[in-house]
């Protein structure tokens, strides 16, 4: 692949990421295509899902360093498996923000040993936000994450996180948290989705200090943010 090719694929890719470029009708019912064009290249991105039961909106891989310094076939792979959980009220979402760094991420965490994932997800929750969740819809997607571990370069970290629709009812108690957590001032609050997106695209841009996990949490909100402004909230709930 000549130079110009490959920098217009990285441009392609930059550009459908923030939602750039121009939505095309498919011929395939599931999908929405968003098409960016230079010139006689075009690059089309599949990013948007019609919701059908069981149908999730997004499955994809991240990849925290440079692709080039992951050795998959030397390394040790350090498997992580979490839940996440996603909880809406209209436009509104409920986040956790940090305080210190002023980024959002969803309430959830790793799953435990012999925990069941609707275990996991109601801890988590009620943990970090001291709510409880009553009922959980459905699996929406999943994020997994490529990086070297911090046991050294020859260890890469791979986390995957599943990311739930859930109800929580309206108690509340105090939340329960981990030192870190303590340290990064986790606080649960009612969000825009789009005001929760921009403030961590911000970071991201400005690059701010933040967590690890901001770009994982800032490509959810960027994928829901564009599906309920096309699709609705219903279909959420079904």
């Amino acid at each position: 692949m000549d130079k110009n090719a490959i920098e217009f694929l990285i441009k392609a890719k930059k550009a459908t990421y923030t939602g750039k470029g121009t939505q095309t009708d498919t011929s395939r019912p599931d999908l929405r295509d968003l098409q960016y064009s230079e010139g006689h290249l075009k690059y089309m991105e599949n990013i948007y899902y019609r919701n059908k039961k069981n149908m999730m909106l997004f499955n994809e891989e991240l990849y925290l360093n440079d692709i080039n310094l992951l050795d998959f076939n030397n390394s040790k792979i350090i498997l992580r498996n979490a839940v996440r959980a996603i909880i809406l009220r209209e436009n509104n979402i409920l986040m956790v923000l940090l305080g210190k760094t002023n980024e959002y991420k969803f309430p959830g965490g790793g799953i435990e040993e012999n925990e069941k994932i609707e275990e996991a997800l109601k801890r988590e929750v009620l943990e970090e936000t001291g709510r409880n969740v009553i009922k959980i819809i459905k699996k929406i997607g999943v994020i997994t994450e490529y990086r070297i571990a911090m046991e050294g370069k020859n260890n890469i970290f791979k986390m995957i996180s599943e990311y739930y629709v859930v109800n929580i009812d309206n108690s509340q108690i105090d939340q329960k948290l981990d030192n870190y957590e303590k340290e990064l001032l986790f606080k649960p609050c009612w969000t825009e989705i789009e005001t929760a997106y921009k403030t961590n695209k911000k970071i991201i841009d400005d690059k701010n200090d933040s967590t690890p996990w901001i770009m994982r949490e800032t490509r959810v909100l960027d994928i829901i943010n564009k599906d309920i402004k096309l699709n609705g909230v219903r279909h959420y709930f079904a």
